[in-house]
Parts: C-alpha cells; sequence; structure tokens
C-alpha cells in the first residue's frame, strides 16, 4: 500500500495530493500526514525537525510507509484523515535540506529513505518521504534520544520491553530471485544454445545461511533442470526439484549464489521469401529478414535435434534460507525473452538461408 502510495505521489504530483484530501484519506499503520510551522518559509524550524524525526523513526519501527508534509488533518472518529493542502515555500530546497539532514535524524541510520519534492503552483509543493521495511530495527529518534513505533491511530513512545526485543530478536535475511537469459552456443546451421540461470541475491542487510530453491514446472513440457557447482539437488516423486548451497554456505550481503539451470535449443525456420538460391547480400534488407525468421525452441537433446516447439516457459519457485523468509513466486518465460537472447548478426543470419562463400563487408561500409 505504502509503496504504491509513493509511486502514485511521484507519477501523478499534486493531483494525487488534492485527491487523498478531497477522499479524506485515514492516517494508517504505513501513511502519516504532517505540516510545518510556516509553509511560506523554506526552513525547517527545530520542531520541524523534531516532528519529522519523530515520524521516519515511527515508520522505520514499524513495517516502513509514506510520510506526506504539506497536508492539514482533521479528526473523522477519532482518526486524523488528509482535510486539505498546504504547500510549501520553494519545495526543492526544503527537499534538499530533509536529504541532508536524514543522517541525524536516526541511529542506526536508514539508507533505504527516499524524498521526493511534488511541485504545486510556483515553487510551493509538497514532499513525499518514503521509508522502506528496516533490517536494522530498531531505530533511535536523535532528535528526541527516544525510540518511536507507528501504529493504525498514531506514532507513539516505544515501551522498554520492545526496544529490547528488537534488539535481541534475530535477523532475517531479505532474498530476490533473479535469472538470466543468455546463448550459450551457436553453430553454422543457426541452431543456437540457450542457458536460463536462476540465481538467490541477497538483497538485504544480514548474511543469509544455508539457501534453497524448491522448483515445480507449470506446463507440460518443460528443459531439465541441473544444479550447478556447490549446489545439491534432490528430485521428489511429484515433479519437483530442491535445490540447495552446500550445508553451512553463507550467502553475503550483496552477493547471489546460482542455484539451477536449463537449456533449450532453437533452430530458425526460413521465411519462404527468403528461400535459396543464394541472393546478394547487398540486395537483402537483413533488417526484415531478422523480424520475419521464426525460431523453433525446444529442450536441449543429444545429437543437436529440436523435437519441441515451446512457446511459455512457466515454473513455481519457493525460496529462502534457514534465516530467511521463505518466499512462493511463479515466473513466466515467453518465447520473445529467451529470443531476445539470440546474438546472431545480419550477415550469420543471411549465411544460413544462404550456404556459400558471402563477402563481409568493410568496418566503413557496416
Amino acid at each position: 500500500m505504502t509503496a504504491d502510495l509513493f509511486s502514485d505521489l511521484q507519477a501523478r504530483g499534486e493531483a494525487a495530493v488534492q485527491e487523498l484530501c478531497d477522499e479524506a484519506a485515514e492516517e494508517t499503520l504505513h501513511i502519516e500526514f504532517k505540516t510545518i510551522a510556516d509553509p511560506a518559509l523554506p526552513t525547517l524550524t527545530k520542531d520541524d525537525k523534531k516532528l519529522i524525526g519523530r515520524a521516519l523513526c515511527g515508520l522505520a519501527n514499524a513495517e516502513g510507509g509514506t510520510l506526506v508534509l504539506g497536508v492539514a488533518t482533521r479528526k473523522e472518529d477519532e482518526i486524523d484523515v488528509a482535510d486539505h493542502p498546504t504547500p510549501i515555500a520553494n519545495v526543492q530546497r526544503l527537499r534538499n535540506a530533509v536529504v541532508a539532514m536524514l543522517p541525524d535524524l536516526l541511529n542506526p541510520q536508514h539508507e533505504g529513505i527516499l524524498v521526493h519534492p511534488i511541485q504545486a503552483s510556483g515553487d510551493a509543493g509538497f514532499l513525499a518521504v518514503h521509508v522502506p521495511t528496516s533490517d536494522l530495527r530498531p531505530h533511535m529518534s536523535v532528535k528526541h534520544h527516544q525510540y518511536f513505533r507507528r501504529t493504525s491511530d498514531g506514532t507513539r513512545l516505544m515501551e522498554h520491553g520492545e526496544v529490547r526485543d528488537l534488539l535481541l530478536a534475530p535477523r532475517e535475511a531479505r532474498l530476490r530471485l533473479e535469472r538470466r537469459v543468455i546463448q550459450t552456443v551457436s553453430s553454422p546451421n543457426g541452431h543456437c544454445g540457450i542457458g536460463i540461470f536462476f540465481d538467490i541475491a541477497n538483497v538485504g542487510r544480514v548474511a543469509a545461511r544455508n539457501v534453497f530453491l524448491r522448483v515445480g514446472s507449470l506446463t507440460e513440457v518443460t528443459p531439465e533442470c541441473a544444479q550447478t557447482e556447490g549446489v545439491a539437488a534432490l528430485s521428489r516423486p511429484n515433479g519437483v526439484t530442491v535445490f540447495s548451497a552446500v550445508l553451512g554456505s553463507i550467502l553475503h550481503v550483496g552477493d547471489s549464489q546460482e542455484m539451477m539451470h536449463m537449456k533449450l535449443r532453437l533452430a530458425p525456420i526460413l521465411p519462404r521469401r527468403y528461400a535459396p538460391p543464394a541472393r546478394d547480400y547487398e540486395t537483402v534488407d537483413t533488417s526484415q529478414l531478422r523480424s520475419e525468421t521464426r525460431w523453433l525452441i525446444g529442450r536441449h537433446r543429444a545429437g543437436g535435434t529440436v523435437s519441441d516447439n515451446l512457446e511459455c516457459l512457466h515454473f513455481r519457485f519457493v525460496y529462502g534460507a534457514e534465516n530467511g523468509a521463505i518466499q512462493d513466486e511463479e515466473v513466466r518465460i515467453d518465447r520473445s525473452e529467451i529470443t531476445n537472447a539470440i546474438s546472431i548478426s545480419d550477415h550469420e543470419l543471411f549465411n544460413i538461408f544462404n550456404p556459400g562463400p558471402v563477402p563481409i563487408p568493410s568496418k566503413e561500409e557496416e
């Protein structure tokens, strides 16, 4: 929700702010509205800095969220709702001031905070501040020397027990599934080998222990999956294969672990109007030839044959780590993503359909 709001504010600007006021949007666990002491001045008072520090601290110690500066609130059934816009003078200058003071607001710092200016009339406007979920909780508000947490009905001072629980809580690794589709081999007849590699990346702030990846195909025909070096594979009767890093392995922050790959073989289908006999290369529209060439996509088989014609690969992945949340993700790989990995030059493509020597132009002609 909060990421959607921040994206909407970035995309629609003042219209999105006005819509929040028109609809009397409620403050929630993830959304907070604030005004500064004097919107006519592009400077922050001491109280403004404390107000912003408290709000960011509260969001960082909860589930993250978005702070909108320049929106006044009113009470409806004991809930704060957006009432009317209060644009802030020289919002770009204010944005720079907020960014500059971020390192001094929270301890430990939260480097993922984003500050976006929203232009209104003239140089006035609003600020949207996005606070992602933090792996480094608890954060202390430096201006208060206290810990705050955002709840569904406001930002409150944290109890000693809450701070202690966060300090002693086991740290979770944050993982992301990534894939690479690359050409691995090619042959004179145009057949290409395509490899699809799946990695687990550590995108958090905590090292991950013993990562794993479970994969099951949601299509009838699927390429064979193979583990990479340093990864063990276990096939189960239901068609699911589990890939696990070597027991005791550590995936450090910012690193990725290649878990498995699959091989495809592609064969070009000749456009009829380009059929032999061979033509003069200079008279052929190679861009049109390339766009009209179709590719038969199949599983990699011994002897280099292509017997399938796959339109889409569809998988269900479940992945995680000993100290990371388990994530469930469906992945579709369509033929355009596969064929975009083919790196065959115009000359190579022409030679496939017109066997025989073809003069290669000089670098100046290319």
